[in-house]
């Protein structure tokens, strides 16, 4: 059973997930790459993805642990160089993490939040 604040968080990480997908829309990476507004937009919305697993990684390992599917540590990691060295960012990265990766990830925070029982 997921108590209400991290249920709370899951609905940020899946929300802000969503959100950069939603930015991202049909962009391509040339595209995304000539437009600092929608790097900016994806960013921040990463940042909360971080932000989110952070806060779930610090006080429910457990559900970490139930979960090791999930890229939890890729997250808070992710989230810290954008949060701590923005200028540091490599955008090419971070267009190949919005599409290979938030798929999935939006898949899995799906499957848990949707779970029956959960």
């Amino acid at each position: 059973m997921i108590d209400a604040r991290c249920d709370v968080l899951l609905r940020e990480m899946r929300d802000a997930t969503r959100d950069a997908l939603k930015f991202a829309g049909n962009a391509s990476g040339e595209d995304f790459l000539a437009d600092d507004l929608l790097q900016n937009a994806v960013a921040m919305t990463l940042v909360r993805v971080g932000e989110a697993a952070t806060k779930i990684s610090h006080d429910y390992p457990a559900f970490i642990d139930n979960h090791p599917e999930t890229r939890w540590a890729s997250m808070r990691g992710l989230r810290n160089a954008i949060a701590h060295a923005y200028h540091d960012v490599d955008f090419v990265i971070l267009w190949r993490i919005v599409a290979d990766h938030l798929p999935a990830l939006l898949t899995q925070l799906d499957a848990i939040l949707d779970a029956p029982g959960r």
